[in-house]
């Protein structure tokens, strides 16, 4: 993994800050899939078998800290998105002819701390 996080070298109540992580995982699981939908496409079947070794990843995150007294709020977004995944075998193209996009969601965080004295 390889992670650059830029945040400013002043110390302020409000402090942003966004990272980049470059990520390469080496594994091995198979992943028997199979999908049948009852709403929007009805009748809508598909079934994969995959098997993956790994994948190649970029993680974005945005976070903002803002203090004051005793007080820390801490909120974040952070979204992996993989651009290669490794398969022993090739992964089955679908047969829908459309391109999808499908968004994977992120993972958000907030916290609230105070600091007792």
């Amino acid at each position: 993994m390889i992670s650059i996080r830029l945040e400013p070298v002043k110390f302020a109540a409000l402090l942003p800050s966004l990272q980049f992580d470059w990520l390469r995982e080496r594994y091995h699981i198979n992943l028997t899939t199979t999908a049948l939908a009852l709403i929007g496409f009805p009748g809508y079947f598909d079934s994969q078998d995959m098997d993956i070794t790994g994948k190649e990843a970029i993680n974005i995150r945005l976070g903002l800290k803002y203090s004051r007294d005793n007080w820390l709020i801490a909120a974040s977004f952070s979204q992996h998105i993989p651009y290669k995944v490794y398969t022993l075998e090739k992964v089955p193209e679908p047969e829908v002819k459309e391109k999808e996009e499908i968004y994977g969601g992120g993972l958000f965080h907030l916290s609230l701390t105070r600091h007792l004295d």
